[in-house]
């Protein structure tokens, strides 16, 4: 068994901790996602519904890793495959259905839970079989995006990848208010400021009030930094401000004795769970940073067993506790996926398991005011004698639309209060 690395970090950019052992790692989880095999080396994006079913992207399918459609009642989900396309990332929500990231389509897809894709006018993209969620040609990508509890604000990152890039120019992150569809990018005087090259991996903190996004920098098509940098959000409008770098993560690896620097790490996805610990893939070596963003010198090296440059990762499981990190095994042209038992449950399923639109489970985390959907009554219990009388029939039929009617109350008021769908 791999033995993991766990070292304090002592000061955001600067590492002086000690390294400990731990026996933390990450192990195959080939045997549970059979269709893993199918996906290749661009695997990317991976993402749970609320049962924490893994799913995940290639630059041409969204599909399940455990039963190869995108959802049970509809075949996957399968993008042009032309050189207008290429998905890198996915997310399930409560308010906006399955949202698929187009690196070069510009352009977040949007798929309904049943299967069918919304579908709008967009000029160009008329002739698909569906069309995006939001489209904005001046956005880089999007490499990767995130979502907020309430669901009202995503974030997204792009990248330009040259031979050598400059502070605020091959590197992007955009805010979209979904209430209003305005689209703000961060100003790339702010990104050339605070030193912000290429933008890969994103993810808010549990409590939304910051967001972490990571920087690549090249000089002649070598990676010679890489950090994450930390957003404030403003609370009034959901705008990331203030960049500041918080990890500087050759420094934080070489300090562990892993030789990131020399393999050309390039960190790519991220996610947080909801104590604040931040996972990060270390693209080019077998491993996932455990860094926590609430406790100073709190960090642990996670070797895999048998993704050797992983690209991203997920929370799920029944318990949401369980890290699937998908990405490419040692040949360097098949897809492999480990898993990871933590202690603590991932911040987007956790968020996905909000009281939310039926089916979705309850939470004691209070979204922002208006916004929640109300928690909804139980269902009449339908169960009983295996030969019920008429009466017995017409007494549940009874119930059960008396149960409707009162469920459909709760919509239409939630539906008048805050409908995501008329943005």
């Amino acid at each position: 068994m791999k033995i993991a690395i766990s070292f304090a970090i002592l000061a955001a950019a600067t590492v002086h901790g000690a390294v400990h052992n731990s026996t933390v790692s990450a192990t195959s989880a080939a045997d549970k996602f059979p269709v893993i095999g199918q996906m290749g080396s661009s695997i990317e994006g991976a993402s749970v519904n609320h049962k924490g079913e893994l799913f995940a992207v290639n630059k041409t399918h969204f599909l399940s890793l455990k039963t190869g459609t995108s959802d049970p009642r509809n075949p996957r989900l399968v993008g042009p495959g032309d050189k207008t396309s290429y998905f890198a990332s996915s997310r399930f929500t409560r308010s906006h259905h399955v949202l698929i990231g187009d690196a070069l389509g510009h352009s977040i897809w949007q798929q309904d839970y049943n299967g069918t894709v919304k579908r709008r006018w967009h000029g160009r993209f008329a002739k698909r079989a569906y069309t995006p969620f939001l489209i904005n040609d001046k956005l880089l990508q999007p490499n990767d995006f995130t979502i907020n509890q309430a669901e009202t604000y995503l974030y997204m990152s792009g990248m330009n990848y040259t031979a050598t890039t400059q502070a605020g120019e091959h590197g992007d992150v955009w805010f979209y208010n979904i209430k209003t569809g305005t689209h703000k990018q961060v100003a790339k005087d702010v990104m050339r400021n605070a030193g912000i090259h290429r933008c890969n991996g994103i993810d808010l903190s549990p409590d939304d009030k910051y967001l972490y996004v990571t920087s690549g920098q090249n000089y002649n098509d070598t990676v010679i930094s890489t950090k994450i940098y930390r957003f404030e959000i403003d609370p009034a409008t959901g705008e990331p401000r203030n960049p500041t770098t918080v990890v500087d993560l050759y420094q934080v690896l070489a300090n562990a004795g892993v030789k990131a620097r020399e393999r050309g790490m390039d960190p790519d996805g991220m996610r947080m769970d909801i104590a604040g610990n931040l996972f990060i893939t270390l693209n080019a070596i077998p491993g996932v940073l455990r860094w926590s963003t609430t406790i100073p010198g709190n960090a642990t090296y996670i070797p895999l067993e048998t993704v050797d440059a992983p690209s991203n990762l997920e929370f799920g499981g029944e318990d949401g506790k369980t890290l699937y990190i998908v990405g490419r095994c040692q040949d360097r042209e098949k897809a492999c996926v480990d898993a990871y038992k933590h202690n603590i449950p991932g911040r987007a399923i956790t968020n996905l398991r909000l009281s939310g639109p039926p089916g979705t489970g309850n939470s004691t985390i209070t979204p922002d005011p208006g916004t929640e959907f109300p928690t909804m009554p139980n269902p009449p219990n339908t169960n009983g004698s295996s030969s019920p009388s008429d009466a017995d029939q017409e007494e549940k039929r009874r119930e059960l639309l008396e149960w409707i009617k009162v469920v459909e109350k709760y919509i239409a008021k939630w539906l008048k209060d805050y409908n995501p769908s008329k943005n």
